[in-house]
């Protein structure tokens, strides 16, 4: 073998040794660019699921909130000074009636509590404390309309108590309210 091959063959180990080389590096830097790009898409991705997340908390906890002011709502108005003069004219109203109207109300309330248990746990004893003032106003209509209706001195002491639960619970049901509205705008401050 002449100098001439042996230059041939050299030149020819170190063209495939650096042709090997510049591939093995160019395979290694695409590599790590495609497992940085996987890895900003894979966060990417992680990041659009927890907005959306956060929007589908958001809606159930507007939805609750919704709900929770109509049923507070209609607690209010099946509990007050009117409603129970509207009772009082009416004359048929019965312990029957008071019943059925307390179940009715206490569903109201039940509901009220999940409610504040899915999106504001820390509220939910408010909606206890509203249910048991609906439990006193039940307890004292059913004698107002029922069995004490016709004890004239039993009824004086009565509305004096119902007039006095009715703004109790009025001051309940406005203060969640209140409580819920200004939570709702907390929350939205921090999205």
């Amino acid at each position: 073998m002449n100098n001439i091959d042996l230059t041939i063959i050299l030149s020819f180990l170190i063209t495939a040794t650096s042709s090997l080389l510049t591939l093995f590096f160019t395979n290694r830097h695409n590599l790590l660019s495609n497992d940085q790009n996987l890895n900003f898409s894979k966060q990417q991705l992680l990041q659009e699921q927890k907005f959306e997340m956060l929007k589908i908390k958001e809606e159930r906890i507007y939805n609750d909130r919704i709900q929770i002011i109509e049923y507070v709502q209609k607690i209010k108005c099946e509990n007050n000074l009117t409603q129970n003069y509207i009772f009082e004219c009416t004359k048929s109203v019965g312990n029957n009636y008071i019943n059925q109207r307390y179940k009715k109300i206490e569903g109201y309330a039940s509901q009220i509590i999940t409610r504040l248990y899915n999106s504001f746990p820390e509220l939910v004893n408010d909606g206890k404390k509203i249910l048991g003032k609906c439990n006193e106003i039940w307890g004292i209509e059913q004698n107002f309309f029922g069995y004490q209706k016709e004890n004239n001195a039993y009824k004086n002491e009565s509305k004096i108590e119902l007039i006095t639960l009715y703004n109790e619970l009025n001051n309940i049901c406005n203060e969640l309210q209140s409580s819920i509205s200004l939570k709702d705008s907390i929350q939205m401050l921090q999205v």
